[in-house]
């Protein structure tokens, strides 16, 4: 079995948005809807699936009062890093991009095994990959923006106004590991970028945010399971 790994670095065209809501009573209710459909194949790569997981990568307390939580608002989850609590994307945000990036293309249509490979045979690592601003972790939003919006409950559809974090042009730099027979290094070079171009990362997708530029891809002749240990 052939492995292949690269050094990424992406720097993010505009805004990107936190994606995982602050209010403690909503993260418990999405932790309490069936593992169907969407949902299921959300959490499938995802490690975050309890409050407390999903409360300690917002850097929250589970037990606090909940009118000392704000409610409707967005945010990033954060990681601890060389002692100093960042902003934070996941392993599995990217893994999902790419994996999206070779449905839309057609590229997991035109080459058999192209799938399997996206969906279980390439790791992304670290798995809290720090955003950067001129290389230093970022450990603040830069702001906060107000999304219109609906969502459907027991008692139907209603309107909301959602708050959403966000950081201004930040970088992300990280190491893809992959078993390299289906997939080239050029193949996943332009997924990577394919996704940056046309669906983006993050929150608010919808209106076109998370978009961003790939500055490198560079394939290193080292051991991928160097790469791999990186995060653990």
């Amino acid at each position: 079995m052939e492995f292949k790994s690269a050094e990424v670095r992406i720097r993010f065209l505009d805004r990107i948005y936190g994606s995982l809501p602050r209010d403690l009573d909503v993260l418990g209710t999405l932790s309490e809807i069936p593992e169907t459909g969407a949902l299921a194949t959300l959490l499938e790569s995802s490690t975050e699936e309890t409050l407390k997981d999903k409360a300690k990568a917002l850097n929250l307390d589970p037990d606090a009062p909940p009118d000392e939580v704000e409610t409707g608002v967005c945010s990033f989850r954060t990681h601890e890093v060389d002692g100093r609590i960042v902003l934070v994307l996941r392993d599995f945000m990217i893994k999902a991009a790419i994996g999206l990036a070779g449905q839309t293309s057609g590229m997991t249509k035109k080459t058999r095994g192209v799938r399997p490979v996206l969906r279980e045979g390439l790791q992304i690592r670290p798995q809290h990959i720090p955003l950067l601003r001129n290389d230093e972790p970022i450990e603040q939003p830069d702001g906060q923006e107000v999304f219109a919006g609906h969502v459907v409950t027991m008692q139907g559809k209603r309107s909301i106004l959602k708050k959403c974090d966000y950081v201004e042009s930040p970088e992300a730099h990280f190491q893809c590991v992959w078993i390299g027979e289906k997939v080239k290094g050029a193949d996943l070079k332009e997924l990577i970028w394919f996704a940056g171009e046309f669906m983006g990362i993050g929150s608010q997708r919808r209106f076109e945010a998370g978009k961003y530029e790939l500055l490198s891809f560079e394939e290193f002749d080292g051991d991928p399971k160097d790469a791999l240990k990186l995060g653990r």
